[in-house]
Protein backbone atom coordinates (compact mmCIF):
# COMPACT_ATOMS: atom_id res chain seq x y z
CA UNK A 1 0.00 0.00 0.00
CA UNK A 2 1.42 3.39 -0.97
CA UNK A 3 1.55 6.24 1.51
CA UNK A 4 -1.08 8.16 0.19
CA UNK A 5 -3.22 5.11 0.11
CA UNK A 6 -2.36 4.95 3.77
CA UNK A 7 -3.39 8.36 4.58
CA UNK A 8 -6.40 8.26 2.51
CA UNK A 9 -7.59 4.90 4.27
CA UNK A 10 -6.78 6.91 7.71
CA UNK A 11 -8.86 9.91 6.76
CA UNK A 12 -11.87 8.03 5.97
CA UNK A 13 -11.08 5.80 9.00
CA UNK A 14 -10.98 8.67 11.20
CA UNK A 15 -13.75 10.33 9.44
CA UNK A 16 -16.16 7.24 10.09
CA UNK A 17 -14.66 6.92 13.90
CA UNK A 18 -15.57 10.88 14.48
CA UNK A 19 -19.28 10.21 12.51
CA UNK A 20 -20.01 7.22 14.65
CA UNK A 21 -19.00 9.30 18.07
CA UNK A 22 -21.08 11.82 17.31
CA UNK A 23 -24.09 10.00 16.22
CA UNK A 24 -23.93 8.69 19.51
CA UNK A 25 -23.42 11.98 21.50
CA UNK A 26 -26.46 12.70 19.54
CA UNK A 27 -28.56 9.43 21.00
CA UNK A 28 -26.97 9.69 24.00
CA UNK A 29 -28.85 13.47 24.29
CA UNK A 30 -32.04 12.28 22.88
CA UNK A 31 -32.36 9.63 25.01
CA UNK A 32 -31.88 11.75 28.26
CA UNK A 33 -33.95 14.32 26.77
CA UNK A 34 -36.85 11.96 26.37
CA UNK A 35 -36.18 10.51 29.90
CA UNK A 36 -36.24 13.99 31.38
CA UNK A 37 -39.86 14.41 29.86
CA UNK A 38 -40.73 11.19 31.04
CA UNK A 39 -41.52 9.65 27.72
CA UNK A 40 -39.41 6.33 27.90
CA UNK A 41 -41.18 3.31 28.52
CA UNK A 42 -41.80 1.02 31.27
CA UNK A 43 -38.97 -1.81 31.63
CA UNK A 44 -39.51 -4.60 29.64
CA UNK A 45 -41.64 -2.07 27.07
CA UNK A 46 -40.66 -0.37 23.82
CA UNK A 47 -41.76 2.55 22.68
CA UNK A 48 -41.93 3.04 18.81
CA UNK A 49 -41.26 6.46 17.76
CA UNK A 50 -40.34 7.38 14.19
CA UNK A 51 -36.68 7.73 12.80
CA UNK A 52 -37.14 11.33 11.41
CA UNK A 53 -38.14 12.54 14.91
CA UNK A 54 -35.48 10.89 16.49
CA UNK A 55 -32.91 12.34 13.89
CA UNK A 56 -34.59 15.78 13.67
CA UNK A 57 -34.91 15.88 17.96
CA UNK A 58 -31.33 15.21 18.01
CA UNK A 59 -30.45 18.07 15.73
CA UNK A 60 -32.87 20.39 17.77
CA UNK A 61 -31.18 19.48 21.08
CA UNK A 62 -27.52 20.38 19.60
CA UNK A 63 -28.47 23.47 18.06
CA UNK A 64 -30.09 24.07 21.81
CA UNK A 65 -26.91 23.22 23.63
CA UNK A 66 -24.35 25.15 21.01
CA UNK A 67 -27.40 28.07 21.67
CA UNK A 68 -27.18 27.74 25.39
CA UNK A 69 -23.37 27.45 25.37
CA UNK A 70 -22.82 31.12 22.76
CA UNK A 71 -21.54 29.03 19.94
CA UNK A 72 -23.70 29.23 16.92
CA UNK A 73 -22.33 33.10 16.85
CA UNK A 74 -18.75 31.72 16.13
CA UNK A 75 -19.69 29.09 13.25
CA UNK A 76 -19.67 29.32 9.85
CA UNK A 77 -23.06 29.61 8.43
CA UNK A 78 -26.92 30.02 9.53
CA UNK A 79 -28.65 27.44 11.80
CA UNK A 80 -32.38 27.61 12.61
CA UNK A 81 -33.39 28.91 15.80
CA UNK A 82 -33.41 25.74 18.16
CA UNK A 83 -36.48 26.27 19.88
CA UNK A 84 -38.14 27.28 17.10
CA UNK A 85 -36.79 24.04 15.17
CA UNK A 86 -37.60 21.99 18.54
CA UNK A 87 -41.38 23.00 18.43
CA UNK A 88 -41.68 22.56 14.77
CA UNK A 89 -40.25 18.99 15.34
CA UNK A 90 -42.74 18.39 17.96
CA UNK A 91 -45.72 20.14 16.19
CA UNK A 92 -44.62 17.65 13.46
CA UNK A 93 -44.59 14.29 15.17
CA UNK A 94 -48.28 15.01 16.41
CA UNK A 95 -49.61 16.01 13.01
CA UNK A 96 -50.99 12.67 11.66
CA UNK A 97 -50.69 14.35 8.34
CA UNK A 98 -47.18 15.02 8.14
CA UNK A 99 -46.09 12.56 10.70
CA UNK A 100 -44.34 10.36 7.90
CA UNK A 101 -42.05 13.02 7.04
CA UNK A 102 -38.27 12.64 6.29
CA UNK A 103 -35.96 14.14 8.29
CA UNK A 104 -34.35 17.22 7.33
CA UNK A 105 -30.97 16.02 6.71
CA UNK A 106 -29.27 18.86 5.38
CA UNK A 107 -29.54 20.27 9.08
CA UNK A 108 -28.52 16.96 10.16
CA UNK A 109 -25.40 16.68 7.59
CA UNK A 110 -24.67 20.70 8.22
CA UNK A 111 -24.49 19.91 12.30
CA UNK A 112 -22.16 16.80 11.47
CA UNK A 113 -19.84 18.91 9.15
CA UNK A 114 -20.13 21.71 11.69
CA UNK A 115 -19.15 19.62 14.98
CA UNK A 116 -16.23 17.68 12.57
CA UNK A 117 -14.25 20.85 11.33
CA UNK A 118 -15.09 23.49 13.32
CA UNK A 119 -15.32 22.51 17.02
CA UNK A 120 -13.30 20.54 18.70
CA UNK A 121 -14.63 18.63 21.99
CA UNK A 122 -11.45 17.61 24.43
CA UNK A 123 -13.16 17.32 27.63
CA UNK A 124 -17.21 18.14 27.42
CA UNK A 125 -17.04 18.92 31.80
CA UNK A 126 -13.84 21.22 31.02
CA UNK A 127 -14.70 22.25 27.78
CA UNK A 128 -17.81 22.11 26.35
CA UNK A 129 -17.35 23.41 22.79
CA UNK A 130 -14.35 25.00 21.64
CA UNK A 131 -14.61 26.67 18.39
CA UNK A 132 -11.50 25.77 15.67
CA UNK A 133 -10.39 27.01 12.60
CA UNK A 134 -10.68 24.96 9.20
CA UNK A 135 -7.62 22.22 9.78
CA UNK A 136 -5.11 21.43 7.42
CA UNK A 137 -6.07 17.78 6.51
CA UNK A 138 -2.84 16.54 6.33
CA UNK A 139 -1.95 17.84 9.97
CA UNK A 140 -5.19 16.86 11.14
CA UNK A 141 -4.87 13.20 9.88
CA UNK A 142 -0.89 12.58 12.00
CA UNK A 143 -2.59 14.43 14.89
CA UNK A 144 -5.52 11.64 14.65
CA UNK A 145 -3.18 8.89 13.45
CA UNK A 146 -1.07 9.69 16.99
CA UNK A 147 -4.46 9.98 18.91
CA UNK A 148 -5.05 6.80 17.84
CA UNK A 149 -2.19 4.74 18.06
CA UNK A 150 -2.11 6.03 21.60
CA UNK A 151 -5.48 4.87 22.54
CA UNK A 152 -5.04 1.33 20.20
CA UNK A 153 -5.59 -0.49 23.69
CA UNK A 154 -7.41 1.66 25.31
CA UNK A 155 -10.70 -0.99 25.12
CA UNK A 156 -8.21 -3.63 27.01
CA UNK A 157 -7.38 -1.23 30.07
CA UNK A 158 -11.79 -0.69 30.52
Amino acid sequence: MSPANSTTRLTVTENLKVVILRANAAADRVGSYLRNLGLTPPPGKTRRLPGWFLIDLGSALQLLEWERSGVTDLLPGLFPPAEEFLLDTWRAVRDPVIRRRRPDEALARRIMTTNRWHLAHADRVQFPGVVVDAADEEALADSLARFLWDMRHADALN
